[in-house]
């Protein structure tokens, strides 16, 4: 795994690289909990165009990011996400809660018109 963070306007995005193994999941929550909390109304977008598998601790992981950030009345998205991690949101009903997105334009797009809206 690896972690690409940047910043653009108020919008943290998060470009994940390769799996979040069961040994990645406290690498990942650690570099992103502190930004969470210290971040007024923190907005996310997580592309995952280069995340091929997703497995139970990182959806795991990803759920509790989500509540985490709704919380505290922040934005969260998801882009270029993989034919099977989608298949695995689809199944177990995620993509349903989550706003998935074909890009990382469309994702920073929507999150600037929550900001607006919120």
């Amino acid at each position: 795994m690896d972690l690409k963070i940047k910043k653009i306007g108020e919008i943290i995005v998060v470009i994940i690289k390769g799996n979040i193994g069961f040994e990645d999941i406290n690498e990942f929550s650690s570099t992103l909990v502190p930004i969470i909390e210290n971040t007024f109304r923190p907005k996310f977008v997580f592309d995952m165009g280069d995340m091929p598998y997703i497995n139970s601790a990182t959806i795991g992981k990803f759920i509790g990011i989500f509540k985490k950030i709704n919380e505290v009345g922040g934005a969260i998205t998801f882009c270029n996400v993989r034919p099977f991690v989608r298949n695995i949101l689809d199944i177990t009903k995620l993509s349903t809660v989550f706003d998935i997105y074909d890009s990382q334009e469309e994702a920073l797009e929507a999150v600037k018109n929550k900001i607006k809206s919120g």
